[in-house]
């Protein structure tokens, strides 16, 4: 699925699906000769996964080499191709030493192709966009860095219902109780014939509360040469600042930008990942840029303060020619002296002049 994302301040990592991470490929080990094969009772044998990751929507298999004795028991089992998830290898590794063998002589080596069914049940990239963790302040203050795993499967005998736990701890309880928080209200979409037990479904989320006051401070986004750019203050949010400031924070779909200004009283909020993930999954595949806006907040002791600037790019269509550009709305709310208000609409206005 291609999507065009663009924004000024905003970088998504395409290393990671959602902060997931996807085990690196590490050098395979040396392959024996294989002198046993699987016994026919464990020919249709699967792996059975306790947790699977939630980025994995489809099958694999992994070929591992297992050590069998002369009584055909595996053990020493180690993945010779795996499927690039540390998850699913496990899983692959440990059914192939829950497996029967036949040997010729004493024992020997195995080489199993061992299958991995995709999971039946997935998280619902909606449901996870419309609640994303909300982290304090004072947690986004605290310097902190890491990663939490949370797990969820269909409750039993509730299938609507979600079961949550936390499978790897961030070290920290509060950031650990904010995505218990959120993931109570994520949904997971499973098939009516599934199985009642129901393995786990594996969320990682990273966080990054580490100060980046060395950054330049980060300025409106600039329009690209084909954009059109309008002055909208009817897209403001709130009336007054004050109220920017006390519900912006609240708002779902907002989310403080990573990259803030070193500057006293200057805030930077953007349309955070869950909002964007959840436009990209209603497009169904369509290749079409998506929503982006940033609002600059500035409070004393700030010289322009108190004041808003609202900067939202889209994508219209136009009515007479039915083709699209790209038009960059900025709204200003000002309560400053007069002549730093006059300053901030000037810059506006040099804008929408240079996109004409």
């Amino acid at each position: 699925m291609l999507h065009t994302i663009q924004s000024a301040g905003l970088t998504l990592l395409a290393t990671t699906v959602c902060g997931l991470p996807i085990m690196a490929q590490a050098a395979a080990p040396i392959a024996a000769t294989p002198t046993c094969t699987l016994a026919p009772a464990f020919a249709a044998a699967v792996a059975e996964p306790e947790v699977y990751d939630s980025n994995v929507s489809f099958s694999n298999t992994v070929k591992v080499q297992v050590s069998v004795d002369a009584q055909g028991r595996a053990h020493d089992a180690r993945v010779l191709n795996g499927s690039r998830n540390r998850l699913l290898d496990d899983a692959a590794r440990k059914a192939a030493l829950s497996w029967q063998y036949l040997c010729q002589g004493q024992g020997g080596i195995a080489q199993p192709v061992v299958p991995v069914p995709e999971p039946a049940c997935r998280l619902d990239r909606l449901s996870w966009a419309d609640n994303e963790p909300r982290f304090s302040s004072a947690l986004r203050s605290s310097g902190l860095r890491g990663s939490v795993e949370v797990w969820l499967r269909p409750m039993a005998g509730d299938p609507a219902g979600t079961e949550v736990k936390i499978g790897r701890s961030s070290g920290d309880a509060r950031i650990d109780d904010a995505l218990l928080t959120a993931a109570r209200n994520w949904r997971l979409t499973c098939p009516r014939d599934t199985p009642v037990k129901h393995p786990w479904i594996s969320f990682t989320q990273s966080f990054n509360f580490q100060p980046r006051s060395q950054l330049p401070a980060p300025a409106a986004s600039e329009p690209a040469p084909d954009d059109v750019v309008i002055a909208n203050d009817a897209l403001l949010e709130f009336g007054t600042v004050a109220g920017f400031v006390e519900e912006l924070p609240k708002m779902k779909g907002v989310d403080l930008a990573p990259d803030q200004s070193s500057q006293p009283g200057v805030t930077l909020y953007n349309t955070s990942l869950g909002a964007i993930m959840r436009e990209i999954e209603t497009t169904k595949g369509l290749l079409k840029p998506v929503t982006l806006t940033h609002w600059l907040v500035m409070v004393p002791p700030h010289r322009t303060a108190p004041a808003v600037v609202r900067t939202s790019k889209r994508e219209v269509i136009d009515d007479t020619t039915g083709k699209s550009h790209m038009q960059t709305d900025i709204s200003i709310l000002c309560e400053s002296d007069p002549a730093e208000c006059a300053e901030l609409r000037q810059r506006r206005d040099a804008l929408i002049l240079r996109s004409r």
